[in-house]
């Protein structure tokens, strides 16, 4: 709300400042007119007016979980005292806006109260209302409203006529309406004000040059005006003769502006304009590159990591989809057997470290939440880094539904030491000797499912991988994988959300010996709900069970998409948890 008001000001100011610069001495009142009223429009619907500008961003590493974070006691709450304020001044305000509603209401009821009591005559399409009261000739909608006796009399001149039935064909009523309806939300903003005195000089600026083109007489009708002359009506809803009769007006009735300059000083908004809207509307949006970035590998540097990682590592598959059973090593595997069972390759993690220019961005505390060697920091830590002290760095753009009240900031950057690299990034190896895999058929009320190749998502770089269970059901909906998918499912606020989540609720009993390292499979539904968790290479039942119980707290992730459709998307989630 307060960054609403703020740019909307700056939207008006500027607008206003224009015209008081360029325009209002200018004979071009029908254009300032819809300029005031379009400057006004614009002004509130640009800060609601979101246009995203796109930019490349570093992908996320997988989120790694220190024991210290999984282990940390649950502390209670200290209950938080209530503040008052903000409910007493929104109470303030509404009842201050009840007030000039009321009041609003009461101005244009009036009208039509003494409309209605009074004797009626029609004149030019418009009607007059004759009054009692001394009253100088004043215009709301169709309906001119002036002295009894000055119009028997005939001492109403037909040059005040004529003005204020240009305010009643021109419509300036709905003009003035407008602005003190915006007045009764939005009392508070003394912009608004300026704007309807502005308004209604130049609706004065209208009728004076209507009436001047039926009657000629440039002098004769300044010295009416004068003649005229009175306080200012009451009444704010009206349009009168005798608003603001200064030298302003008789300038304005002598002044004519050449073609030429009036188009050039139409246009001189536009740059004023555009430069709100790149201000005011615009959002840098980074987007994570980490599949467009993996894509580019060639089979051959997919094929080498996979053999790195699973070098001297016992393959045990017991394959009864395809009747295939062995044990062999993996470097006596053949390609066949590598690409059909081979699936869990995590991202590697080279060492990139940030330029100073970077490091020195990230010191904004209003734009970047840090992290160093997993722990989160304040942004004046940087000062005791230079950029070589780290060996690793990643961030993402945070959506705003993701944002908390601790992490408001737009974007999440992790930094890694040498020291923190080497102890969890530098391994590249499949935690274990040995790696096993059972694939069963399945059966649906005793009918065999017929067989298919089912593809998993890898979050950490989009690359196909094999589904351990193979079989896609005739009566169930096709489960998609990565490649098969124009939209990648999606987890509110990115993976660096996710694993928030696991490591602010997974608890284990006692310490850990060495690393813990799962991988995580499940389904995410048509409706972003999570399905069929499984949980491989966990140390204990236990430890995996406490990881389901994770993944049910999810929020609903957005789902994949094939054709403009949602559907249903297998994905895989290497966790890891490392001893203190």
């Amino acid at each position: 709300m307060i960054m609403f008001l703020i740019k909307s000001a700056i939207a008006l100011v500027l607008f206003l400042g224009i015209y008081h610069l360029l325009l209002q001495r200018e004979s071009m009142h029908r254009f300032n007119r819809f300029y005031l009223l379009g400057s006004v429009v614009i002004s509130l619907l640009l800060p609601l007016i979101n246009i995203p500008i796109y930019v490349e961003a570093e992908t996320i590493a997988p989120a790694v979980i220190t024991v210290s974070e999984v282990l940390a006691p649950v502390m209670p709450t200290p209950e938080e005292s209530i503040n008052y304020w903000p409910y007493i001044l929104w109470c303030i305000y509404g009842l201050v806006t009840l007030l000039f509603i009321i009041r609003f209401a009461l101005n244009v009821r009036r009208f039509y109260t003494v409309k209605k009591n009074n004797e009626k005559l029609g004149y030019k399409g418009a009607t007059i209302v004759l009054l009692e009261e001394a009253v100088p000739p004043h215009t709301f909608m169709a309906t001119i409203f002036t002295n009894r006796k000055d119009y028997e009399n005939r001492h109403t001149e037909p040059e005040l006529f004529t003005h204020e039935l240009a305010h009643v064909n021109q419509r300036h009523t709905l003009d003035i309406l407008f602005i003190e309806l915006l007045k009764t939300i939005m009392w508070f903003n003394p912009l608004l004000y300026l704007y309807k005195r502005a308004i209604q000089l130049n609706h004065e600026f209208l009728a004076d040059a209507a009436t001047l083109s039926q009657h000629h007489n440039v002098t004769n009708y300044q010295s009416l005006l004068l003649g005229k002359a009175q306080p200012q009506l009451q009444f704010a809803l009206a349009s009168s003769i005798n608003f603001s009769i200064t030298k302003k007006r008789f300038i304005m009735m002598t002044k004519t502006t050449p073609k030429t300059k009036a188009s050039l000083l139409k246009l001189a908004a536009l740059p004023v304009l555009a430069g709100l809207v790149y201000t005011l509307s615009t959002e840098t949006v980074a987007q994570n590159t980490a599949i467009t970035q993996l894509s580019a590998q060639t089979p051959g540097d997919q094929n080498k990591d996979r053999d790195e990682y699973y070098s001297n590592v016992r393959v045990v598959i017991d394959d009864k989809v395809k009747n295939v059973n062995f044990s062999k090593m993996y470097e006596e595997l053949t390609d066949a057997e590598k690409d059909r069972y081979m699936f869990d390759v995590p991202l590697r993690n080279k060492k990139k470290e940030p330029t100073a220019k970077e490091l020195e961005t990230y010191k904004d505390k209003k734009t970047y939440a840090i992290w160093i060697d997993g722990k989160n920091v304040d942004n004046s830590v940087l000062n005791k880094y230079k950029p070589q002290d780290f060996a690793l760095y990643t961030g993402s753009f945070v959506h705003k539904n993701a944002r908390t009240k601790t992490h408001p900031q737009q974007y999440q950057f992790s930094l890694y030491t040498h020291a923190y690299y080497d102890a969890n990034f530098s391994k590249f190896h499949y935690p274990g000797d040995t790696y096993r895999m059972n694939i069963s058929k399945q059966y649906k009320d005793g009918v065999e499912l017929k067989s298919s190749r089912t593809e998993l998502y890898y979050p950490d770089g989009g690359r196909r991988i094999s589904q351990m269970e193979e079989g896609t059901p005739q009566v169930q909906d096709k489960v998609y994988g990565a490649q098969e998918t124009e939209t990648n499912p999606e987890y509110p606020g990115g993976l660096t959300a996710f694993y928030k989540l696991i490591a602010d609720n997974y608890k284990i009993d006692g310490k850990l010996t060495g690393d813990l390292r799962m991988v995580a499979q499940f389904i995410v539904e048509k409706d972003g709900s999570l399905s069929g968790i499984k949980v491989e290479k966990p140390f204990t039942k236990e430890l995996g069970d406490e990881l389901i119980r994770v993944f049910k707290l999810s929020e609903k992730w957005k789902p994949g998409y094939v054709k403009g459709q949602a559907v249903r998307t297998s994905f895989v989630l290497p966790v890891q948890i490392n001893e203190n």
